[in-house]
């Protein structure tokens, strides 16, 4: 099936995904009610927009690719920051309905861009940096204007951040409350090398919790020239009854093995794959060892070593830029113990200051700590639901660490105020205005989400005064600094991206072809 010049449907798809997700925008977004993957035909309750973009489904392919671009528009910002999904799929409609098809032409990208890149300018101008007051208010705001939400979330991160520790949290069903724990816990600054080691598609991670088998922790030097025979090896000795952690001293830049990955995930086995942390071999080595001690494991030296003696934890969680083991493995206290107080005497030593400070790094890791949130509720709904908002206020604080902005929908709209160029070209000015008009839209969705659809009268304070803006709370227009409504610079930042990316793409295409007719379903690969 090819059609040349009519993306009708495939636009009519793509604004079937915006027009469900956007509804959740903002404090007073709306609920989507979704059958549970976890309990098929029981009921769940979220305003997480990737889980409403996950069960949308198609029966007409070309609608479905529509569907699947303003997916993968949000999948992106979920990777890059874990939230503003929903932003960026308001953003990216308003951008692709902006002008059609036929008027989108090179002079009028030109001034997009140039918008685009004025756009962020001013993120970056206007954005602060973070106190615990604005922690605790972005993980408010993010956990749908929960107080105790974001003080647990708040208090997690902070917490974690004084240690050195990381934050995870769980569905605990015998909990009737939100509340933390600390446990043992290594956190290494390195994330899974794809995507295609992605096994929990709403959250863009790695967790090994997901499945009911055992991880197992692989440090491993060599693999590069051996990667296909190590991945057949533990095909071929059961290896595909654990969850595999395989960290290797370096990756590479082949691609070769997300094939293998993905030919592990397909027989039922879990592995991702994670490149040692620090620049040179001798500290990447190091780190392995370490790892291999805090496990219970031995590194694999490919051509040295005879057999493999893996590691074991509870639980590894890994995002694009972090790996976290839980709860580490009773018995290698004894091990670990020695190894610290090798680093211990070191350090007293008269080293040079990259020594110490690598020695300083390797104690911090074995010593590290994990705060655990545990959730709870009375029923399988009310935890999940609960779970979706500990996330997000989660998210929203780790991504609030390059600044923050009050509410994005006003920020957006101070900036709006502040792009006038004027160009002697109307194309190129009609891609800037258009533009211009398009970063609006959540402001606007916002006030349409609270009952309240004559925004233009809460505009005009937004454009006048930087932190003005309509709370939606309140039913108010008032300054969202002093009310804490704030948003992540980063998370605005990406959303921006993402949605001028998938907007550019949506109206560049001309051709489309299918060679499948059958029905799909949604789905974040």
């Amino acid at each position: 099936m090819t059609i040349i010049g009519d993306t009708s449907k495939l636009f009519e798809g793509f604004n079937t995904a915006c027009d469900a997700v956007k509804s959740t925008l903002g404090a007073e977004g709306k609920l989507a009610l979704l059958e549970s993957e976890v309990f098929p035909g029981q009921p769940r309750v979220t305003k997480d927009g990737v889980s409403v973009a996950r069960h949308l489904s198609e029966s007409d392919p070309i609608k479905l690719q529509g569907l699947l671009l303003a997916k993968q528009s949000a999948v992106r910002t979920l990777v890059e920051v874990g939230d503003n999904t929903t932003t960026t799929l308001v953003l990216a409609q308003a951008m692709a309905n902006s002008v059609s098809p036929a008027e989108f032409n090179k002079k009028v990208e030109r001034g997009f861009e140039t918008a685009y890149n004025e756009t962020q300018e001013w993120l970056d101008k206007l954005a602060k940096a973070p106190d615990e007051e604005t922690i605790k208010s972005v993980a408010t705001v993010a956990a749908n204007n929960d107080e105790n939400i974001g003080s647990i979330v708040s208090e997690a991160y902070l917490k974690a951040k004084e240690v050195g520790g990381y934050v995870d949290f769980q569905d605990n069903p015998n909990s009737l409350e939100v509340k933390l724990k600390i446990t043992e816990g290594l956190s290494l600054d390195r994330g899974m090398f794809s995507p295609a080691c992605v096994n929990d598609q709403q959250r863009a991670v790695f967790d090994s919790s997901l499945n009911d088998r055992p991880t197992v922790v692989i440090p491993y030097i060599g693999w590069e020239s051996y990667k296909n025979a190590v991945i057949q090896n533990f095909i071929n000795n059961n290896y595909l009854k654990y969850n595999i952690v395989l960290i290797l001293e370096k990756v590479g830049d082949t691609p070769a093995w997300e094939d293998k990955c993905r030919t592990v995930a397909n027989l039922k086995g879990s592995l991702v794959v994670i490149e040692a942390p620090m620049r040179s071999e001798e500290e990447r080595e190091q780190i392995l060892k370490d790892i291999a001690v805090y496990t219970g494991g031995e590194v694999f030296i490919q051509g040295v070593s005879d057999k493999v003696v893996f590691g074991q934890v509870s639980k590894v969680k890994s995002d694009q830029n972090k790996t976290y083991f839980s709860y580490k493995e009773v018995g290698q206290e004894d091990r670990l113990k020695e190894t610290v107080e090798n680093i211990n005497t070191a350090l007293k030593e008269d080293i040079t200051e990259s020594a110490k400070k690598f020695l300083e790094y390797r104690k911090k890791l074995l010593s590290g700590v994990s705060i655990l949130i545990d959730v709870g509720g009375l029923t399988d709904v009310e935890r999940g639901e609960v779970y979706d908002r500990v996330d997000d206020a989660l998210r929203a604080v780790q991504s609030v660490e390059d600044g923050w902005v009050p509410g994005g929908g006003s920020t957006f709209a101070y900036i709006h105020s502040k792009l006038n160029r004027e160009f002697d070209n109307k194309d190129v000015q009609k891609g800037y205005n258009a533009f211009k008009e398009a970063i609006l839209s959540p402001f606007k969705q916002i006030c349409i989400n609270s009952r309240r659809n004559n925004f233009e009268e809460y505009l005009k304070p937004s454009f006048e005064t930087f932190g003005m803006g309509y709370n939606g709370s309140k039913d108010e227009v008032s300054n969202l600094i002093e009310d804490r409504i704030l948003d992540s610079k980063k998370g605005l930042s990406s959303a921006l991206k993402n949605a001028k990316s998938t907007a550019v793409m949506m109206l560049n295409i001309n051709v489309i072809s299918l060679v499948s007719m059958k029905d799909q379903v949604l789905d974040i690969q």
